[in-house]
């Protein structure tokens, strides 16, 4: 119930696991997680949660941060928390929802991992990475009709790596990148059907880049 899952996050410690077990929650209070440190919160039978939000206007800092086989039924973001280091694994997003990583302020987000998850109809993008983002992995996800890009990343400013995913449907670009001085960039056995905006244009990579390999898409 939501009274436990306010309750667990309330006594949490380094190092735990929250189990979120067949039902359906309210949004997830990421402030719960202030200071925190190797926190995994895992969806069983699925469990269902009504995306993130942030109820303190302090800081909100945490390191290794998981979510793990849950179905979002709303926006999940990190906006104005600082995260050093997040893996979304094995996660829905259904009716509307979509993924929101970012950095606090101007510091960038390090480290970021969102793979074999799936993306249902989303209303606008689809995982988006805004702020100075670098070793960011993007592997073997699904993008079903999504609303603009599949992935989108405003300000990339280190190693990125998109693999193995698969997109079907986008009302723009299936990739957009921005890009600064230390963009490193990978493209690679990405299979994307009907994902181009008006122009017939797939991808899109803008600014300064390092090092791009685009290989083996279709």
């Amino acid at each position: 119930s939501d009274a436990e899952l306010t309750a667990a996050l309330a006594t949490i410690e380094d190092g735990d696991t929250i189990y979120l077990a067949g039902a359906s929650f309210g949004a997830f209070d990421l402030s719960a997680l202030r200071n925190k440190t190797d926190v995994t919160i895992v969806g069983i039978a699925g469990a269902k949660v009504a995306g993130t939000y942030r109820s303190k206007t302090n800081d909100v800092v945490t390191t290794n941060l998981t979510f793990k086989g849950i179905t979002f039924t709303a926006k999940v973001s990190t906006e104005n928390c600082k995260v050093n280091g997040i893996t979304v694994d094995g996660c829905k997003f259904v009716d509307g929802a979509w993924l929101l990583l970012t950095g606090y302020g101007s510091g960038a987000l390090d480290g970021a991992t969102v793979q074999n998850c799936v993306f249902e109809n989303t209303a606008k993008k689809a995982l988006s990475v805004q702020n100075a983002s670098k070793n960011v992995v993007i592997k073997n996800n699904t993008f079903t009709n999504c609303g603009t890009n599949a992935i989108h990343a405003d300000t990339v400013s280190g190693d990125y790596l998109v693999e193995g995913n698969v997109i079907n449907g986008t009302g723009d670009r299936a990739l957009r990148f921005g890009t600064k001085t230390g963009a490193n960039i990978t493209i690679k056995d990405n299979v994307i059907t009907n994902g181009f905006d008006s122009d017939g244009e797939v991808v899109k990579v803008d600014g300064e880049v390092i090092a791009a390999t685009v290989s083996g898409n279709t």
